[in-house]
């Protein structure tokens, strides 16, 4: 069925030489009806220049151009425009193997899914990649399931945007935030629409690992910018869901005691429970009486919070 129309969404800020590699394996991608849409977020180093070229050169290709105001802002930029029965994001300093959509389209429309994603390869900046054994066949994930992955963050496939394809409708009434770990967040609420996806063994996609991308800045990745990312989820899922209730709030105390054991000196320590203080007293009872949380956890957790030289001990005893 390749009447259907792939909505390929690229956000670009400065993206330097990766970037002709990106659009190239997007343009020789073997599923052809494709539009992709091209949001230059204010780059100040050519590469507006070289999404101009390929939009005269290929006409599946349109460009948005907008100020810089970051990745959330662009992507969202491309999905208001995005007319596609489908949608995929590629990040522009990373690539696509040429049957990438082709491989992702023939597995949702195998049977009744609501998403498809593949393996993906991390990339050095000098091409190199790990080796992988790959196995085509398929496996099928609930949408419980891929909450539960996003959460846990074991695996940073159902915590990235990218890679997947996802049919349009799904995105009605959902943007992306402008927080760290966005694609995460937008993930979350995803999976709390979708039934069942389909995973691919085949590699599609190749992730370039460069040093000054954002998810290598200090903090991207750390206890103080998960938080709000993780108090944000609890947000917006309901108070009948208990077992996700459950799932966020063992993270967000986990997140606040690593936060806590990692924070010198007394200054950093009242600017942390600042931060910390009014979430920890708003959630206390429902994490105390919350039935899907084990009486050993609880115990734990009340004892490490009254005793941080626990916490501190039980650090170096795990090496972390």
């Amino acid at each position: 069925m390749n009447d259907d129309l792939i909505s390929v969404l690229v956000p670009v800020y400065d993206a330097g030489a990766w970037l002709q590699n990106c659009l190239d394996s997007i343009a020789a991608q073997t599923y052809r009806n494709l539009e992709v849409i091209l949001v230059d977020d204010g780059s100040a180093d050519g590469s507006r220049e070289t999404c101009e070229r390929f939009c005269r050169e290929d006409p599946r290709f349109r460009l948005i151009s907008q100020e810089h105001l970051g990745v959330s802002a662009a992507r969202n930029a491309a999905l208001d425009a995005a007319q596609g029965d489908f949608i995929y994001f590629a990040d522009a300093d990373d690539y696509l193997s040429p049957r990438a959509l082709e491989v992702l389209h023939d597995a949702l429309r195998s049977g009744p899914y609501d998403m498809a994603t593949a393996d993906f390869l991390k990339v050095t900046r000098t091409g190199e990649a790990a080796a992988q054994q790959e196995d085509p066949g398929y496996r099928e994930f609930s949408g419980e399931d891929c909450l539960r992955e996003c959460i846990s963050g074991h695996d940073i496939r159902w915590m990235v945007v990218w890679n997947h394809l996802i049919p349009r409708k799904f995105f009605s009434g959902l943007r992306f935030e402008s927080l760290f770990q966005e694609d995460k967040l937008l993930c979350y609420c995803l999976f709390r629409k979708m039934g069942r996806t389909v995973l691919v063994g085949e590699t599609t996609y190749f992730y370039v690992d460069r040093p000054d991308s954002l998810s290598t800045q200090a903090g991207y990745l750390g206890e103080e910018a998960r938080f709000p990312l993780y108090a944000r989820m609890l947000e917006l899922t309901p108070e009948e869901d208990k077992g996700c209730r459950a799932l966020v709030l063992k993270k967000l105390y986990h997140v606040f005691l690593t936060r806590r054991y990692q924070t010198k000196g007394p200054e950093e320590k009242e600017r942390l429970y600042a931060v910390y203080r009014p979430f920890l007293k708003k959630t206390r009872h429902e994490y105390f009486t919350h039935p899907d949380i084990s009486i050993g956890e609880k115990a734990m957790i009340r004892f490490l919070l009254s005793c941080p030289w626990a916490v501190w001990l039980m650090m170096k005893i795990t090496n972390n």
